[in-house]
């Protein structure tokens, strides 16, 4: 047994006692537990994860204790573009080409770990203290990632990762992403405890507007020091950039733009100590700028390496050519992971739309649309702003790279527990009125 084991069981235990709690640590915890760590991985028998295993069990739980206990009212204002995503999940299972009870057992993770499980953080997140709560265990693993982050620079070594490649019996489901000092014009790329560096990036990017809006629009709940919220916000971009990767620079881009506020003392902060660590450490640091520029210019995306413009195309051809062959329905659940397998030209199938595409086909690409349109027009006054900006930057990256390690189920908890925060502190408002 494994800490990570360990400390599955004890937050199951917990939840018995105190659910919202253990719910939240829980969902904060499972950003570490990758596809390499399971309960069961036996040759002969399907792997059962254990982010599968903590949250079947306290899906359950919540529909035995907690389902009607919410202190707030309110009604979940995604049921639809919800629950039609999970149908088109469940159809891609039921129809999938690649083998009916394994097909449907990744359908029913699916939607469990993409779709149930942010529901029901919009659901047990009924008071500010439980925001707080939440908004805590989730800066205790960004500090945990960043952290490992710069020891995994400093070393050049992932001892992490690998082992829990080794916990991983059954060959043909290990995950494991390898670079060395010389990847990237020889700055290597580094994922701290994320299975991809594109992940790790998406994942903190994505804490980073936790921070970012609590602090601008949630204050009763976070108001950090100005010194603090600098260091968070400086460690989080020196993070982003050792992981040598576009899609994330892109994300964390978009998803500041709309904290720049020249009324904010802050801002002026986090500029000027931006720019003073660029001139201090410039000589250490410059090579990382040709990745920056890489996401304007061709040549220097040549030099940096990774998927290129034909390749892109290459990939969505191929797709194009899939789909037509399945159009509606698709070919099902893990089709496209087989696909990547065989070595096909479909190569990483680097985008959502791809996915989608051929697993679900027009039905999945239209109930993603019909979601990600949901969450950009959806009206909360004094947040909708960011809310556009956080649901635009996750539908740019998540169309132009794939996010291994940063599913869609996260960026739906983070959206939904700004959207709750909303509500609970009008509430908080209109009483105190």
């Amino acid at each position: 047994m494994t800490v990570f084991h360990l400390l599955t069981a004890l937050l199951i235990v917990y939840a018995f006692f105190e659910y919202k709690n253990a719910f939240l640590a829980f969902q904060a915890f499972s950003l570490l537990l990758n596809q390499n760590l399971n309960l069961i991985a036996l040759p002969g028998i399907p792997a059962i994860s254990l982010k599968l295993t903590g949250n079947g069990i306290l899906a359950v739980l919540y529909l035995i204790k907690c389902r009607r206990s919410s202190l707030i009212s309110e009604v979940f204002p995604f049921q639809l573009p919800f629950s039609i995503l999970a149908f088109s999940m469940l159809l891609s299972g039921l129809f999938s080409s690649v083998g009916a009870v394994s097909a449907v057992a990744s359908a029913f993770q699916n939607i469990l770990n993409n779709i149930f499980i942010p529901f029901v953080v919009w659901k047990v997140i009924d008071d500010k203290f439980t925001a707080k709560r939440f908004l805590n265990y989730l800066l205790v693993i960004l500090i945990f990632l960043c952290s490992y982050a710069i020891y995994e620079k400093a070393t050049g070594t992932n001892a992490l990762i690998e082992y829990e490649g080794t916990l991983n019996h059954i060959a043909e489901n290990v995950n494991l992403f390898r670079y060395s000092d010389d990847d990237r014009l020889g700055m290597g790329r580094i994922q701290s405890a994320i299975i991809h560096p594109i992940g790790f990036g998406c994942v903190i990017s994505l804490i980073a507007f936790v921070v970012l809006i609590f602090a601008k629009k949630f204050k009763s709940i976070f108001d950090p020091p100005v010194v603090i919220y600098t260091a968070l916000l400086m460690l989080i971009v020196a993070c982003i950039f050792f992981t040598n990767s576009r899609g994330p620079l892109i994300l964390f881009a978009i998803l500041f733009a709309p904290f720049v506020d020249i009324r904010d003392h802050r801002t002026y902060v986090l500029f000027l100590v931006g720019i003073a660590c660029m001139i201090i450490f410039s000589t250490y640091i410059s090579p990382y700028y040709t990745n920056v520029i890489s996401v304007f210019d061709s040549n220097a995306a040549a030099k940096v390496g990774g998927s290129d413009y034909a390749m892109r195309i290459d990939q969505f051809r191929f797709t194009f050519l899939k789909w037509a062959e399945s159009p509606v329905l698709g070919h099902g659940i893990n089709s496209t992971r087989d696909m990547i397998r065989s070595r096909q030209a479909i190569l990483g199938a680097e985008s959502v739309w791809i996915t989608a595409l051929i697993e679900q086909g027009a039905f999945g690409a239209l109930a993603y649309s019909y979601l990600m349109i949901s969450l950009f027009i959806h009206k909360r006054n004094g947040i909708s702003r960011y809310l556009k900006y956080l649901t635009f930057g996750w539908l740019v990256v998540s169309s132009i790279t794939s996010t291994p390690g940063c599913e869609i189920g996260f960026f739906l908890v983070i959206y939904l527990l700004a959207d709750k925060a909303w509500i609970i502190l009008s509430r908080s408002r209109l009483d105190a009125d």
